[in-house]
């Protein structure tokens, strides 16, 4: 029998020693870039003052007119769980004619709010606007140039289809005035399903050391999605779309050198970022645990992976801003139990609730369903419940 030899591709051996010597050029480059383009950074820690200590910090980073028209439905079901919409006109009708499932009523609690957007020219043009003809009471807001911080990751090997923009997270301890001492940090793709007062209540869950909170990433091929992890986090980490900052402690704990040094940790081993800014937020907790808060999965239920719900089972009843303690039926027995609750939707797949027809019928099995919702559900029930509140006017809300 002839043997017959393959011939040695040399074309393709160089090809892989070029993309190494690439990527190593390119690490290297981005070590040196990282290590010295620092942001301004705040020192003077007494400084912080109380004035309007009563307001709720949110923090966005938007790019973009779509992600400035989901920015306001957002905010319009931000202010429906505080109780500011004014439901006695036809056109500010929300869910009336959905049958109640939450037997408790609670006064919402009212909670100014401060929302600050880092946005490039034309999305703070657009905003500035929006607020302008936007009269709503106990409600400031203020822009920031996210031109001015987009260099500091220009050299980032970052294959995430985000790009450069959402790492821009990572500086908003240093983007935000001193005197502020914490912020919620919110994708614009969000909605809220309960007063935004309550996720800012688990500021005050923080230990003395944790500076930062984030919920687990929602990905069922990861067995420990839904149980306790032998670490602080499971393989896939955490995800970032919503995220407590206590500025206050991440600026005196050196946040920006903290971040900095874990991002060439991680290109040590991987060379590219594959997931944005949250492969540094894994490797920050890896590095540094105690650090780290866990967010309750109910307070950011996530809709990319398609099996995601069995992560985090929820329901999504319709229920008005001051109805609590929402119950269900339990299969044949007829007993009721208490549910976990969706408290905050995050529709961080590629398609929007924009690129899909607007539904007028509501959708009565997913709100009063009596199990917990699939993640094609979730899916369906966040189109609905954002159409609903992008079709209801500013005016409604105070």
């Amino acid at each position: 029998m002839r043997l017959r030899f393959r011939p040695f591709r040399w074309r393709t051996t160089v090809e892989i020693i070029c993309a190494l010597l690439f990527a190593l050029s390119l690490y290297q480059n981005f070590v040196t870039h990282i290590s010295t383009s620092a942001v301004h950074i705040y020192y003077h820690y007494e400084n912080y003052t109380s004035q309007r200590s009563m307001d709720i910090h949110l923090a966005m980073i938007l790019r973009g007119r779509k992600t400035v028209l989901r920015m306001q439905t957002l905010m319009k079901s931000i202010m429906y769980y505080q109780g500011r919409m004014d439901e006695r006109t036809n056109e500010c009708q929300y869910n009336s004619y959905v049958p109640r499932l939450c037997t408790t009523r609670r006064p919402p609690r009212h909670r100014p709010i401060h929302l600050h957007i880092i946005g490039d020219e034309e999305t703070r043009n657009l905003t500035d606007q929006i607020f302008r003809d936007w009269h709503l009471d106990d409600f400031h807001w203020t822009s920031y140039s996210l031109e001015k911080y987009l260099p500091t990751f220009s050299l980032m090997p970052n294959f995430h289809r985000a790009g450069r923009v959402t790492m821009v997270k990572l500086l908003i301890p240093y983007i935000l005035p001193i005197s502020i001492p914490k912020a919620i940090v919110i994708d614009s793709d969000t909605l809220l399903n309960e007063n935004i007062a309550d996720l800012w209540d688990y500021f005050d869950r923080f230990n003395a050391t944790q500076v930062f909170g984030c919920a687990w990433e929602q990905d069922s091929s990861d067995p420990e999605c839904n149980t306790s992890s032998p670490g602080p986090i499971t393989s896939y980490g955490v995800n970032s779309g919503v995220m407590l900052m206590n500025l206050f402690k991440m600026r005196q704990v050196d946040w920006d050198s903290i971040w900095r040094e874990a991002s060439k940790q991680h290109l040590r081993y991987t060379l590219v970022f594959t997931r944005g800014e949250q492969d540094i937020l894994n490797t920050v907790i890896n590095l540094h645990p105690q650090l780290y808060y866990k967010i309750p999965c109910e307070w950011h239920v996530q809709l990319y992976s398609t099996v995601a719900g069995s992560c985090c089972p929820v329901v999504w009843p319709e229920r008005k801003s001051d109805e609590v303690d929402c119950i269900t039926k339990s299969g044949s027995t007829g007993t009721y139990q208490r549910p976990n609750m969706a408290y905050l939707v995050h529709c961080d797949t590629k398609w929007k609730p924009e690129d899909y027809e607007e539904t007028d019928i509501p959708s009565l099995g997913l709100a009063q369903i009596s199990h917990s919702l699939t993640t094609d559900q979730l899916r369906k029930r966040f189109y609905e419940v954002y159409h609903q509140f992008k079709r209801l006017p500013e005016q409604c809300f105070h």
